[in-house]
């Protein structure tokens, strides 16, 4: 079905005491914004578990293969929950403030996937998967992270796998529930979207021109205050 309904998720007290719902109905609670969100229903209600995600992973060859065809089931499964990934691999993106990618260019969806990926290792960190969970965020090469590399800038978590899984610990105690790791896949997803030189424009041509913007992130605001952008640009 297509159908979808505005409601408030019922995770989002959890995460955000602003965009909250004090019961399963219709309406959202007034508190600091003043928005409805759109659950698409499929998505919300029938959403693999991000145990699944986790699971097929670790399934793959690991970060010793980062090549993707060793990686095709994982990958498949982010892209048919997330079509929201391929707005990074589509028209230009702006990777950082003043920079822009030429187009096609997939460095913003590399950098999605990865933090996905992060999540993931975190997950698998507190679910008693510690040696698996680190591994995901450390090995490989990774330049001046690399653990190989003379602490500087960077402090590689492989050297420090005690220090990282407390901040694994520190981080669930704000994720009571699978629901509020899937959120946070659904977030990592979304949340730069509005990098995209196609999403912006898309997103202003619905405004004023008074409020039209250039910038990332309130392009996404924007988008998320309107049903019908959400349902046709950000359905999960």
């Amino acid at each position: 079905s297509n159908s979808a309904a505005l409601v408030c998720a019922p995770w989002s007290a959890a995460m955000f005491e602003g965009l909250c719902c004090k019961d399963t109905g219709t309406g959202c609670c007034q508190a600091a914004f003043d928005i409805q969100v759109e659950v698409i229903t499929p998505h919300a209600k029938h959403h693999q578990k991000v145990a699944e995600f986790a699971a097929a992973l670790k399934a793959g060859d690991g970060p010793s293969n980062p090549l993707a065809s060793g990686h095709t089931r994982f990958l498949k499964m982010l892209d048919g929950h997330f079509p929201e990934l391929q707005i990074y691999r589509i028209g230009k993106i702006q990777t950082s403030p003043g920079i822009e990618e030429i187009a096609g260019s997939p460095t913003e969806y590399f950098r999605t996937v990865g933090a996905m990926i992060a999540l993931l290792s975190a997950y698998l960190t507190v679910h008693g998967d510690e040696e698996v969970g680190v591994q995901w965020v450390s090995a490989g090469a990774r330049g001046p992270m690399s653990m190989d590399k003379v602490p500087g800038k960077f402090i590689n978590m492989g050297n420090k796998p005690q220090d990282y899984k407390k901040f694994c610990e520190r981080f669930a105690e704000e994720l009571k529930s699978e629901e509020d790791w899937w959120f946070m896949m659904v977030f990592l997803a979304v949340h730069d979207v509005g990098k995209s030189d196609d999403f912006r424009h898309r997103v202003n041509a619905t405004l004023p021109k008074a409020q039209r913007t250039d910038d990332h992130d309130k392009a996404l605001s924007n988008a998320l205050r309107d049903p019908e952008l959400m349902q046709m640009l950000l359905p999960s």
